[in-house]
């Protein structure tokens, strides 16, 4: 390719800066509220998924968010609201720290992506159907609260 003489150079230089008009600039692509809170958590988690280092499959943390969540049910349907809102913060907090350790690890695999998926519709599908058990000693009407609850998420 021909070179610029030095002249040309410097005068190229030495213009001012001329920005482009707004509609021919790219658009800013903006990171979605999700992908942001996404990025706190794998931050957060990070540190305990390598403490954990390959002594727990990510698999088998999905699991144990699972049961968490089935224990958080049973708690609300025993109407005991401090151990059911404490298995439902375990549940959250297990069902973040699989996948951060599945990319962590270098293992994520679509039956990992799967698993954590169906267990989180069984825990969606359950809390609520305890949480109404609970209170349904206390309440009229609550089972049509559920059945509106629940053919939201379905």
């Amino acid at each position: 390719p021909p070179r610029m003489p030095p002249a040309f150079a410097f005068t190229c230089n030495a213009l001012p800066a001329v920005r482009a008009p707004q509609s021919a600039r790219a658009p800013r692509t903006r990171m979605s509220f999700d992908a942001r809170l996404r990025r706190v958590k794998d931050r957060a988690l990070a540190p305990v998924a390598a403490a954990l280092g390959r002594r727990v499959s990510p698999n088998a943390v999905t699991i144990m968010a699972l049961l968490a969540g089935l224990m958080s049910a049973g708690m609300a349907a025993k109407g005991r609201r401090t151990a059911a809102l404490f298995g439902w913060v375990v549940n959250r907090m297990l069902d973040g720290l699989d996948g951060v350790m599945a990319r962590e690890k270098g293992m994520v695999t679509d039956f990992g992506g799967y698993l954590d998926i169906v267990c989180d519709f069984v825990v969606y599908g359950v809390l609520p159907i305890g949480t109404v058990l609970g209170w349904a000693r206390r309440a009229e009407g609550v089972w049509l609260v559920l059945a509106l609850l629940e053919g939201t998420f379905f």
